[in-house]
């Protein structure tokens, strides 16, 4: 859960005020980086590498589908009107997005195992 948290940090200091776009893969790299290592040795003892790697996964996206969301709930705060699917399109592109979730999701399974 730190791991999201931090990642979901960075993501939002990255993205809000600095406006990045290609930033945020290794922002989502770093997010998955981290969540494995701590599902590591958290869990080390106590669950199988399969159930790590899925634990870190999870949080990993959930972490990244977080930071998303936020950054288009402060844009509605500050006067957007786009949909959550239109805001990521015309912001960062669905590209980008899905290489923030692949690149987060890889590292978690990489840094669990």
């Amino acid at each position: 859960m730190l791991g999201a948290l931090v990642g979901v940090g960075c993501f939002l200091v990255l993205a809000i005020p600095f406006a990045m776009t290609v930033g945020l893969v290794v922002v989502g790299l770093f997010t998955g980086r981290i969540a494995g290592l701590l599902a590591k040795a958290g869990a080390a003892g106590t669950l199988s590498a399969p159930t790590r790697n899925l634990v870190a996964v999870l949080v990993t996206l959930a972490a990244v589908l977080v930071a998303n969301v936020a950054g288009w709930l402060v844009a509605g705060l500050q006067g957007g009107t786009l949909s959550l699917p239109a805001y990521l399109d015309q912001v960062y592109g669905v590209a980008l997005v899905a290489l923030e979730f692949m690149a987060g999701t890889l590292a978690a399974v990489w840094s669990s195992r």
